[in-house]
């Protein structure tokens, strides 16, 4: 098997990798394609047991691929006996990935009255840094501002009105993934009526 593409450059949404391979038996072969974000140390298979000879990189495949300068490629090929592979001449370059985000209640409308104690949960993980540590993810209102980092937010001090919390985190290399939930402060009897659903 010989990967013909791509050997240098970067990778990204569309890139096709594609490569030519032959069995002396004339047998039927199957292909992996993996990927190594530092150098060929360590692999990660982005698809496994295909019969084209090529793949596409969709946004898909691409988010679950390490961010990396020292990318590499490999393609095994396989008659379901023997095998062979080849990899990327040179280094390739891929993007970073923001990070994914878990918000429970994201998206929803919560009414609370002033006073009660608001608890939301969130967590990140990050195709690069894996779990993100508590002081990556970030609690704002907007109204009342800052509210703090952590994966739990807790507060019986948000002031009345609509608020809007968003939960940002942040991986190593400064990019960011952001959820919000819908907050209203209010006495029910007077503000209920106010609610858009």
């Amino acid at each position: 098997v010989i990967l013909q593409s791509p050997n240098s450059g970067s990778i990204q949404t569309g890139t096709v990798v594609d490569w030519r391979a032959a069995d002396a038996d004339g047998d039927t072969l199957r292909y992996s394609v993996l990927y190594s974000w530092d150098g060929g140390q360590s692999w990660r298979p982005l698809v496994t047991d295909i019969e084209e000879a090529s793949l596409t990189i969709t946004a898909g495949l691409l988010h679950d691929m390490p961010g990396s300068s020292q990318g590499v490629l490999k393609v095994i090929a396989t008659d379901g006996i023997n095998t062979g592979e080849d990899t990327s001449d040179g280094m390739l370059s891929a993007p970073n990935t923001p990070p994914d985000i878990m918000l429970a209640h994201s998206g929803e409308t919560i009414l609370i009255r002033p006073g009660t104690l608001l608890v939301l949960d969130g967590a990140a993980t990050d195709v690069e840094d894996g779990v993100l540590p508590d002081g990556s993810l970030r609690w704002e209102s907007s109204r009342d501002g800052n509210l703090g980092t952590g994966r739990e937010l807790a507060t019986d001090a948000l002031s009345g009105g609509r608020h809007t919390i968003t939960f940002t985190a942040t991986d190593s290399r400064g990019l960011s993934s952001r959820s919000a939930v819908t907050v209203i402060v209010a006495d029910a009897g007077v503000y209920l009526p106010l609610v858009v659903r």
